[in-house]
């Protein structure tokens, strides 16, 4: 019997975000209407929500001594996440997000990853890996992504991957030693066309799926979402609502995604089911703070 439902590998952030009216221009200044630090980090983002769904749920992270990772490992655990395999980084800040939010919502980032960028995938990490029904990286470093595949038992687990504007930015060659591990690769339009330096979204999935995976999830955001098998397209709307702050909405779709997988949703109500628990994080501000639970879900998609 697997230990976890679900182990998500990748960055734990303190996120400062600043909402404003608009984004500054060069040399220009704009005043903040509120400032705020709060959780954030894409894995430590999807294990939030999928521990909120109730998936027994475990983070491979790294954080440094200080007094955020506390306030973060606290509020990890708060939401059920097991932390025990975070690991510690003896010179390095934990990393952080300056967040910059805008009235309908949309944001920029500054990325520091710091301590994010000691963590290290080892014979220490195997037995957890190959005990979760589900392996899930964000954004991989290149450390994660060289120790993946001598570690991860494909034939047993699920892989699923998304990878971040940076590490699509590598392209699909190299990338594809782990590629060939994953069930599941989930992207945005811009991580997609990094990725293959395809056009067309139809023809740039496909050369995804040439790797090995079975499905790809395009986040597609308040458009809903696109899903690719090998075989056929699904096209699956977003739902309209008074977007806050879209941090996080990715993370949260990714998570809900592979909570719907693993109740043995189909394909199609996956997506439905993803769209919602994205869009419903974009009511709130936060990535983590906004998470909606599986009742909320489902009021929301009862009422559609």
């Amino acid at each position: 019997m697997a230990v976890f439902d679900l182990v998500v590998i990748g960055d734990t952030n303190l996120d400062l975000l600043v909402k404003v009216k608009r984004f500054p221009s060069e040399d220009d200044e704009v005043e903040a209407q509120e400032v705020r630090y709060l959780p954030g980090g894409d894995a430590a983002n999807t294990a939030s929500q999928a521990a909120l769904l109730g998936l027994r749920t475990g983070l491979i992270s790294c954080v440094a001594d200080d007094d955020h990772a506390k306030l973060l490992m606290k509020s990890l655990q708060s939401r059920g996440v097991d932390t025990s395999a975070v690991q510690i980084a003896g010179s390095k800040n934990t990393g952080m997000v300056i967040v910059t939010v805008r009235e309908d919502g949309q944001r920029t980032m500054i990325a520091s990853r710091g301590a994010n960028t000691d963590l290290t995938l080892g014979e220490a990490q195997r037995t957890l890996l190959n005990a979760a029904r589900v392996v899930h990286i964000c954004d991989p470093l290149p450390q994660v992504l060289k120790a993946l595949p001598g570690l991860v038992d494909a034939r047993q687990t699920t892989v699923s991957l998304d990878p971040g504007s940076i590490s699509a930015s590598m392209g699909v060659d190299d990338l594809a030693s782990v590629l060939r591990l994953c069930r599941y690769v989930f992207l945005n339009q811009n991580e997609l066309h990094l990725l293959t330096r395809l056009l067309n979204p139809a023809e740039s999935a496909q050369k995804v799926l040439a790797y090995g995976p079975e499905v790809l999830f395009l986040k597609c955001g308040a458009d809903g979402c696109r899903i690719y098998t090998k075989s056929k397209q699904v096209s699956l709307p977003g739902f309209a609502v008074q977007s806050v702050d879209a941090t996080g909405a990715g993370d949260a779709f990714d998570a809900a995604m592979i909570y719907a997988l693993l109740q043995g949703m189909p394909l199609a109500g996956a997506g439905r089911f993803a769209n919602a628990a994205g869009a419903l994080t974009t009511l709130g501000l936060g990535a983590q703070t906004s998470q909606p639970d599986l009742s909320r879900i489902n009021e929301f998609l009862h009422g559609r």
